[in-house]
């Protein structure tokens, strides 16, 4: 049996999986996942923004599914943005350890550690790995959205995707 969990538009979703994991979904975010979290491998797959408090079980680990690349744990603490709409994947940790593995071979697996964060472009196939303030990319979880140095684009795609709103620039040099 696969669950399902959705977000509308606006809203956050929190649900705790069978194994006892923890999960927030962002606005326009879905989670499939089985009733049950039996076999060798507990296994979700994601399609938006999602927030994983992931209980420990170093003999099951958890996999996290997206279109372009996954995200396997052990217990740990993290967030991916994997919307199916964009050609980027992005895993911020905040505690434990967590292996990026993206659906192309070409590029190795990545290790990543408390506070760091790792984007995969999948139309240019980079991929970067840098040091981030985990607050920024996670508050949204607690219902803040906290935008710190970002371009108004990128403010502006997020809460177009967060209100279901569009809008409309007048001065297209704003945006650059």
């Amino acid at each position: 049996i696969i669950c399902e969990v959705s977000t509308a538009k606006g809203n956050i979703s929190r649900c705790t999986l069978a194994d006892g994991t923890e999960v927030w979904l962002n606005a326009g975010s879905t989670l499939k996942y089985p009733s049950s979290m039996n076999g060798d491998l507990r296994e979700v797959n994601l399609d938006g923004e999602a927030y994983f408090k992931v209980t420990k079980n170093t003999n099951k680990p958890f996999v996290v599914n997206t279109k372009l690349a996954k995200v396997k744990v052990l217990g740990t603490v993290f967030n991916l943005k994997a919307y199916s709409n964009e050609n980027k994947v992005e895993t911020t940790l905040e505690e434990g350890q967590v292996e990026f593995i993206t659906k192309n071979s070409a590029v190795n697996p990545i290790v990543l550690k408390p506070g760091e964060q790792v984007v995969f472009n999948h139309s240019s196939q980079k991929l970067s790995v840098n040091n981030v303030d985990t607050y920024l990319l996670t508050a949204w979880k607690d219902g803040k959205y906290v935008f710190k140095d970002a371009e108004l684009k990128d403010i502006i795609a997020e809460l177009e995707r967060l209100y279901d709103v569009k809008f409309h620039v007048q001065n297209d040099s704003l945006l650059h």
